[in-house]
């Protein structure tokens, strides 16, 4: 399967003050459930033939190696040239997608909504590190799945991760807990059993089923996914996460805990309840501060000047303002969308926005 960047252009507006919160409302977009399944294009280079003059070849700057005095003489007259046979060997571009159901990394992890995913590009060059995508409230990881085929094809080995997500951050709000959110984090990604939302052992938190997945997946494809585990573990230095909604909470949260190489936080976090925000998002951080990137639409109904506010504390930036853009990449590690889009907080991961995925994915490698 072909990955292709969206080449639509708009201009890059200068940054503005975006503390107007809007109103939140909510949306799902429910997937039926797969097993596990090989999805993989072909590796093969496409031969096309065909037959044109020498009038012809010349015209379309198709270089001929001419030997001997007697074949120049010809160049005289084209129209009487024999025709010639023009081989044109296009590459194919090789993503290979696999499906592989939680139980088959560890009997004792179920299902919690889909099958994993893992996803590599046959045809680009390792760039040396793993991206982990977290897919937001009740989603499935193929949702995530365009994204990671454009981290794919920039040299990422890619996992999309089946986790616990039917219950959505906003819970918090109504909880009688102190700092909530944290709570709610806490739980959902080291098993902790801490929150009154969810009910999330350490088999099946996220830093369980991705240990479980990555070990599976190196012994299937060692080329690919060996290199990113270390004593058992996944080598959290050479990781990238990525999460959209209620991922991008889990992602950052992974983030303060662990010293992974970068998150990519998309269309969140949502911590914030009438007490403000959670704690752990000024908590002290094992990833650099500066190694939080940021896309979001101006017009989320979950409240962007929110979730702005979330970033700055991540990034312990009090004043960052986002580079406001259409759909082009601005290569800032802060950006937000004012294009017009149909579902502005799903949009964020629709393929309308390529060009700003590369745009993080390429900084969060460097």
């Amino acid at each position: 399967m072909k990955a292709t960047l969206n080449t639509q252009k708009s201009p890059i507006f200068a940054p503005r003050n975006l503390d107007q919160p809007s109103p939140p409302t909510r949306s799902e977009h429910p997937h039926p459930p797969d097993d596990r399944l090989d999805i993989s294009a072909s590796h093969e280079a496409v031969r096309l033939e065909s037959s044109v003059t020498f009038s012809e070849a010349l015209g379309s700057g198709i270089q001929l190696a001419l030997v001997g005095a007697g074949m120049l003489a010809g160049m005289a007259s084209a129209q009487a040239a024999p025709e010639v046979a023009v081989i044109v060997e296009a590459p194919i571009q090789e993503v290979s997608v696999t499906e592989v159901a939680a139980p088959l990394t560890d009997p004792s992890i179920p299902v919690a909504r889909g099958p994993n995913l893992a996803i590599v590009d046959r045809n680009a060059i390792p760039n040396g590190y793993l991206l982990l995508s977290l897919g937001g409230t009740n989603s499935y990881p193929k949702d995530f799945l365009d994204f990671d085929k454009v981290a794919a094809g920039l040299g990422y080995s890619v996992l999309a991760l089946d986790y616990p997500n039917t219950v959505i951050t906003t819970s918090c709000k109504t909880s009688p807990q102190p700092d909530p959110c944290t709570l709610f984090r806490d739980e959902i990604v080291t098993g902790a059993q801490v929150s009154d939302l969810v009910e999330v052992d350490r088999t099946n938190s996220i830093e369980n089923r991705l240990a479980a997945l990555l070990k599976y997946q190196a012994d299937q494809d060692p080329e690919h996914f060996a290199p990113f585990l270390k004593d058992g573990q996944p080598d959290w230095g050479k990781i990238v996460v990525v999460g959209h909604s209620q991922g991008s909470g889990h992602a950052g949260y992974l983030a303060k805990k662990h010293p992974m190489k970068a998150a990519i936080l998309l269309a969140g976090p949502q911590d914030t309840t009438d007490a403000g925000p959670a704690s752990w998002m000024s908590s002290p951080s094992r990833t650099p501060p500066s190694s939080y990137l940021s896309f979001t639409h101006r017009d989320d109904f979950f409240d962007s000047s929110s979730q702005l506010a979330a970033v700055r504390l991540l990034r312990e930036e009090p004043g960052a303002q986002p580079t406001l853009v259409g759909h082009q990449n601005p290569n800032q590690p802060i950006v937000m969308s004012e294009a017009e889009v149909r579902d502005p907080h799903m949009s964020v991961i629709t393929p309308q926005f390529e060009e700003v995925w590369g745009g993080l994915l390429e900084q969060a490698a460097r």
